[in-house]
């Protein structure tokens, strides 16, 4: 049975939706470039095939604060659903990855 994992979130700034859905599902590069990510694009380019993929877990789902910004991360790492209400994963995913970067970090 494949693990289904979903990725949530964006900021700016921030790759880790992109790099770590790559790392599990592979990706096209031109997406990868169109969404500005031409550092992430050139870090994967140079591995290898067999470091991409894990057995039985894909990225399956993924949801943003835009729309038009999932969109564009599912064509870039090969997830099949973007998904408008982050309910609606809800039920469709074992796991999700937050892969929004909090940058200040206040401890009490």
């Amino acid at each position: 049975m494949v693990m289904k994992i979903g990725v949530v979130g964006v900021n700016e700034g921030n790759g880790h939706p992109f790099s770590f859905s790559s790392i599990i599902n592979g990706y096209e590069s031109r997406y990868l470039l169109q969404a500005g990510w031409d550092l992430i694009e050139d870090y994967l380019r140079i591995r290898d095939p067999s470091e991409f993929g894990f057995e039985n877990i894909k990225v399956t789902h993924a949801w943003s604060q835009d729309f038009r910004f999932t969109k564009l991360l599912c064509q870039a790492c090969k997830i099949p659903h973007p998904v408008q209400h982050l309910n609606e994963m809800s039920k469709a995913v074992d796991a999700v990855i937050i892969a929004r970067m909090i940058i200040n970090i206040i401890w009490s």
